[in-house]
């Protein structure tokens, strides 16, 4: 690999923190104006499991409580379902070009959907 490509890209994560804990405490502890944060849950899939670990209705709702009171700017990507953009109404919601699904996927195929991203 290209060092010079190495330094830029050093150059540029070095004030990019990447969390794996709950977006509870995430948020707590890195919320401020000049925060940007970019939150990837589990897709709302109400009756299937394609995570390790599901995120509840009552979650995702508790993720959109949250974000709603944050002080920085978001980004989250979700699948595209009427329950996601009713949670998010009022909102910035845009559609992305068709994705192709393929993790956990059972078929032949892979399973072609819409993803959204939402931000404040």
């Amino acid at each position: 690999m290209d060092p010079e490509f190495l330094d830029a890209v050093a150059i540029r994560l070095d004030r990019v923190y990447i969390d794996n804990r709950s977006f509870e405490k995430v948020i707590a502890l890195y919320d401020s104006p000049e925060t940007l944060f970019y939150l990837d849950p589990p897709y709302w899939t109400p009756g299937e499991r394609f995570y390790q670990h599901d995120f509840s209705e009552a979650d995702h709702r508790r993720l959109r409580e949250v974000l709603g009171d944050v002080k920085g700017r978001f980004v989250l990507s979700y699948n595209d379902c009427t329950a996601i953009r009713k949670l998010y109404k009022g909102f910035k919601i845009k559609s992305t070009q068709e994705v192709h699904y393929s993790l956990n996927n059972r078929r032949d195929a892979p399973r072609r959907a819409r993803e959204i991203l939402i931000s404040n």
